[in-house]
């Protein structure tokens, strides 16, 4: 399943959630009904339900609309104690936030869990506490997103809410997929669709089903994809869900074009286009012409091929028009509420203004009246406010002088620690190789590292041994002290691997470190699963010979000749603690003169900036590189500098970057 299509799923379980937490105070709206409200009403709570239903019918179509719409609910509601209402809004905008802004988005669900806690009730709490998990997730934050998680399932599971426990296991088998524990993950999907089952909720099942289907496609188990689609796909079209019919057969089309099945990948889609125009269903039909054109061209139908394309193309224009004429009602819609509330402000304020000025009259009649009365009051006063302000002075004075003092031990201690922080800088630069010894090893060769703080857990490797060349790039757990802290282990064991245990292979280095680095964390009286992902790679330049191993992070190779990128994937698991931990994998790649071959760490396509505030991805940087491979390699570092700068823009530096380049 693409990324979109799990977002629309996603947002479409979280629009239930939030129907099921306003079934308590639900208002019967329409929209011409909620503008009437917000135009005449002055009870900021009843404003805050008509702004709530005018975000929730833009929730799915209009981002910008919605966030509008909840925004000025908050406004209206952000100052009352209906804590129900107030958990039930901020979480509604840190999920509309969650894909574009992740900073508000975070903002958001801390709001949410605070205002859901004060609330006491246990569904908005699940909600709000869901949206935390999914902002954790968000972030690769797995560990505190499981443990949102876990909270949520011991409520669901006290109140027996089976399809909250559905839910919320579907939730935790996503983490552990995204921790490469595919089997643990696999086991609470199969379990959150055995409950749907049970309970006879036969959309929510088929819906699982796909998604295990979509698994099995993406590894290439294909018969147990097949089997898992066509029963989502029975299921689907007995409820006559034409939605998801169109969606499956998309789906099933496009995992026959990968086995090369292309005439079985036409006729599934087609029958995606058929079910998509009984529905109207846009998104998957844009697949399905897609997957045809692909389909038709590899089968050597450019004709047919050119047909789908068009089609295509006539829908995304299609589309692009219906968006340019809902944002045109869109503005309109605002444009009107903004104007009758602005109308009512204005009528508010002169009905102020005219009871202000006859409480000035009243107050100057009696204040003559009284005037010479309170004199003498007032004098008594004045000298004693006289009296207490010398004694508020002398207080003030000594406590300024205490603050002083106080800010001047802070102001040492942080000096101290920057100290510390610094030179230890200073000594993780000297376990990196110098420029110098890189030029010595390899002649042509860029490095391009940029912690995201002083100190870092990133750091590259060199060591030359038998003829041969050893240089890894490496992300260790964690950036700042803690990071720089594991990789100083991470690096002693490297060395160790080599040095004292003579070991030349990059498997057999690799699997020697993660034994010195589990026995080093075994040593500590707490449990520690830190460690490193790691590119490593054995070059001989008489033979142009390479050898490569890797944790979690790809080798990228780009021949002289044709200039195309090849990926070496690495062995899904991390160097250090691990469940499953197996033996680490040697490919051995013949490479000729001008050859280029790329280590790096995920913090290059990890950063977010661009218009829309979103990570850069692989994609991208693959492309990068391959636009740039035919520069010199000090040309190419300044490229990919200043690309990832003017990427990020505003945007904070989320991840220290490494990357290696080497021309053969």
């Amino acid at each position: 399943m693409n990324q979109n299509s799990k977002n629309i799923i996603l947002l479409l379980m979280l629009l239930l959630i939030n129907f099921s937490l306003k079934a308590q105070e639900a208002e019967v709206f329409n929209r011409d009904s909620a503008f009437q409200i917000i135009a005449h009403e002055q009870n900021p709570i009843k404003r805050a339900h008509a702004f709530c239903y005018l975000g929730d019918s833009y929730f799915l179509t209009q981002t910008d609309s919605a966030i509008f719409f909840y925004t000025k609910a908050f406004d209206n509601s952000k100052f009352s104690e209906d804590y129900f209402l107030l958990a039930n809004i901020t979480t509604m905008l840190g999920e509309m936030y969650q894909y574009g802004d992740p900073t508000k988005a975070a903002e958001y669900s801390i709001m949410a869990v605070e205002y859901a806690d004060k609330s006491e009730n246990n569904e908005a709490i699940v909600a709000a506490h869901i949206l935390l998990g999914n902002t954790h997730r968000g972030n690769k934050d797995l560990e505190n997103a499981i443990e949102e998680y876990q909270f949520c399932l011991a409520i669901e599971e006290s109140e027996g809410d089976s399809i909250g426990i559905a839910r919320v296991y579907n939730n935790i088998g996503i983490v552990y997929m995204m921790s490469f524990k595919y089997d643990i993950g696999l086991e609470y999907w199969l379990q959150s669709l055995e409950i749907k089952l049970a309970l006879g909720n036969l959309v929510s099942a088929a819906s699982t089903m796909a998604n295990i289907g979509l698994y099995y496609k993406d590894i290439e188990r294909f018969d147990e994809a097949n089997d898992y689609l066509q029963q989502a796909l029975e299921i689907n079209l007995k409820l006559q869900d034409y939605e998801s019919i169109a969606f499956n057969y998309t789906v099933i089309g496009r995992m026959y074009q990968r086995k090369g099945e292309y005439k079985k990948a036409i006729d599934n889609l087609n029958l995606a286009v058929v079910y998509c125009d009984s529905n109207q269903v846009r998104f998957n039909k844009e697949e399905a012409f897609l997957g045809l054109s692909e389909s038709y061209s590899n089968l050597g139908n450019y004709k047919k091929a050119y047909e789908m394309a068009s089609e295509l193309i006539s829908l995304r224009r299609d589309l692009y028009d219906e968006r340019n004429n809902e944002i045109t009602r869109e503005l309109t819609a605002k444009f009107e509420s903004e104007k009758k509330q602005k109308e009512l402000e204005l009528l508010q304020s002169i009905n102020d203004a005219q009871e202000a000025k006859i409480e000035e009259e009243k107050a100057n009649i009696a204040l003559k009246e009284e005037n010479n009365r309170y004199l003498l009051i007032g004098l008594i006063f004045a000298g004693i406010a006289i009296v207490s302000v010398i004694f508020v002075l002398i207080r003030v004075r000594k406590a300024k002088k205490e603050i002083e003092k106080q800010k001047h031990i802070v102001d040492e201690k942080n000096r101290e620690i920057t100290d510390s922080i610094s030179y230890a800088k200073r000594l993780q630069d000297a376990i990196l190789p110098v420029q110098s010894l890189l030029n010595k090893a390899i002649s042509e060769n860029f490095v391009l590292y940029l912690p995201k703080d002083i100190v870092a857990g990133d750091f590259y490797w060199l060591e030359s041994i038998e003829g041969k060349v050893l240089i890894a790039a490496a992300d260790c757990t964690g950036h700042g002290v803690p990071g720089a802290m594991v990789s100083v282990v991470c690096h002693n064991a490297l060395n160790r691997a080599v040095r004292e245990f003579k070991l030349s292979s990059p498997a057999k280095i690799l699997d020697k470190v993660t034994e010195l680095v589990i026995e080093t964390f075994a040593m500590s009286n707490h449990k520690v699963k830190d460690g490193m992902d790691i590119s490593l790679c054995s070059i001989d330049f008489k033979s142009n010979e390479v050898v490569y191993a890797g944790a979690n992070n790809s080798l990228y190779i780009i021949k002289k000749e044709g200039g195309e990128l090849q990926e070496i994937k690495a062995d899904k698991q991390p160097v250090g603690a691990y469940e499953n931990l197996k033996p680490f994998t040697d490919h051995i790649v013949k490479l000729h003169k001008g050859d280029l071959i790329y280590l790096f760490t995920d913090g290059y396509p990890d950063q977010f900036g661009g218009a829309k505030g979103k990570k850069l991805k692989y994609k991208p940087f693959k492309e990068l590189i391959k636009k740039q491979h035919t520069r010199a390699m000090d040309d190419q570092k300044e490229i990919l500098s200043e690309y990832i700068r003017d990427w990020r823009g505003d945007y904070e530096q989320v991840d220290d970057i490494c990357i290696v380049g080497i021309r053969i």
